[in-house]
């Protein structure tokens, strides 16, 4: 996946993607997008 940072998961909700990264025992959301503009 191009422009995602290696620490970042993805996770695919319907059509949506939520990209978050995990800081601890923390959860951070990065992202919400629609699946065809999440990675741009």
């Amino acid at each position: 996946m191009v422009g995602i940072v290696p620490r970042h998961f993805r996770l695919r909700i319907g059509e949506y993607r939520l990209i978050y990264r995990v800081e601890g025992e923390k959860v951070v959301v990065v992202r919400v997008a629609h699946r065809r503009e999440a990675y741009r």
